[in-house]
């Protein structure tokens, strides 16, 4: 089921880097994302890289967080494919006109939402660039295996 969602991503990826705003590359941080990953608290403040777009009837957000400490990253992103930008409330990811992507890059394996609809991740928009979050994520998206159990999860980012 992944692979059927690549090409949107792929998409939202040319979008965003044809036509918006892009943080600058000064290497301070620009934003932060906490959560606890299986029962083990994160911070992810080493780096952030956030980018935005409202194209026509596409409103969203992608943020890549560092942990340079301990060398993971965490990326966090949102699109909603409908004339509405997206409001301040919960999402869910069997919501049908978004699309939540998250991604967990640690010990050298990626682990990511997969698209599978079970037990959904939800994220609340607080702000148009800072919320919370909490879901499951697997070994390479593949729901068979087991998952890391996100709670507690918080971001924020800027976007220039």
């Amino acid at each position: 089921m992944k692979v059927f969602h690549l090409p949107i991503i792929a998409l939202l990826a040319l979008i965003s880097f044809a036509s918006c705003k892009k943080s600058s590359n000064s290497g301070l941080p620009k934003g932060t994302l906490t959560a606890t990953i299986d029962d083990t608290a994160y911070n992810f403040n080493g780096g952030v890289e956030a980018e935005g777009f409202n194209i026509g009837a596409e409103y969203g957000f992608s943020a890549d967080y560092a942990d340079t400490l301990n060398d993971n990253e965490f990326t966090i992103s949102m699109a909603r494919f409908d004339s509405s930008k997206l409001a301040l409330k919960t999402y869910y990811e069997t919501d049908s006109l978004v699309e939540i992507d998250i991604e967990f890059d640690h010990d050298g394996i990626e682990y990511d939402n997969g698209f599978t609809k079970i037990a959904p991740f939800q994220i609340t928009l607080t702000s148009p660039n800072q919320g919370t979050f909490s879901g499951k994520v697997y070994p390479n998206g593949d729901s068979t295996l087991p998952a890391k159990v996100i709670t507690n999860g918080k971001f924020n980012f800027l976007i220039y």
